[in-house]
C-alpha cells in the first residue's frame, strides 16, 4: 500500500508541475460535459404511431386525433391487425395503437370508475430502441388517462 500512495504523490507532482498536463487534467472533463450535455438528448421525437382500429368510432377517431397532435408522435396510418409484425419488423412504425371492438364502452366503463372494464388500448412498441419504447409507452398512458378523466 505504501508503494502505491508514493506513486500517487509522484504523479500527483507531475501533473501539478506542468502546465499542459494540469490544463488537460482540469479543462477536459468541463469540456466534455459541456459538449456531451448540448449533443446527448433523451427526448424522444417523431415515433411513428399506426393505429388498428376495428370500428372507428367518433371517439376513435378523437383519440387518434389527439395522438396525431402531439409533437412526439407521427401518425402512419391505419392498419389491419394482420400487419402489426410487418410494420414494426420493417421498421416503418415504431408503435402499433391497437383500440379494443368496444373502445367506446370501455373507456366510458373506465371513466365511471365500474370495476372490469378491462384494456381499452394496446400499444405494442418496437423496444429495440428502449428509450424511444419506455418513453412513447409513458407518453401514450398519459393521452389515454387524460381521455378518461
Amino acid at each position: 500500500m505504501n508503494g502505491f500512495a508514493s506513486f500517487v504523490r509522484k504523479e500527483t507532482l507531475h501533473i501539478f508541475r506542468d502546465p499542459r498536463t494540469m490544463l488537460i487534467a482540469l479543462l477536459m472533463p468541463v469540456v466534455q460535459i459541456l459538449l456531451f450535455g448540448f449533443a446527448l438528448s433523451t427526448e424522444v421525437n417523431n415515433v411513428d404511431v399506426a393505429v388498428v382500429a376495428p370500428h372507428r368510432s367518433e371517439t376513435v377517431r378523437q383519440a387518434v386525433e389527439r395522438m396525431a397532435a402531439n409533437p412526439n408522435f407521427t401518425f402512419t396510418g391505419y392498419i389491419p391487425s394482420g400487419e402489426i409484425d410487418r410494420m414494426l419488423r420493417s421498421g416503418r412504425a415504431d408503435a402499433v395503437a391497437v383500440f379494443a371492438d368496444d373502445f367506446d364502452r370501455r373507456m366510458t366503463d373506465l371513466a365511471a370508475g365500474r370495476p372490469g372494464a378491462g384494456t381499452a388500448l394496446q400499444l405494442v412498441m418496437d423496444a429495440s430502441n428502449t428509450n424511444t419504447a419506455q418513453a412513447g409507452a409513458a407518453y401514450r398512458a398519459g393521452g389515454v388517462a387524460g381521455q378518461c378523466g
